[in-house]
């Protein structure tokens, strides 16, 4: 059986998805992103950062 937790770091191995603010914004910059996905409780300036 494959947990969540297997499946999440497989692909982020497999450099298909990025976690973190830092990280994302750089490939934001280098125009490397295709979707951003935000958690509901993402803070207003982080938020409009990466909008």
């Amino acid at each position: 059986m494959v947990t969540f937790d297997d499946l999440r770091k497989k692909i982020v191995d497999e450099k298909k998805i990025v976690i973190g603010y830092n990280r994302t914004l750089k490939k934001i910059k280098r125009g490397e992103v295709e979707k951003i996905f935000l958690a509901k409780n993402v803070p207003e300036n982080i938020k409009k950062d990466i909008e």
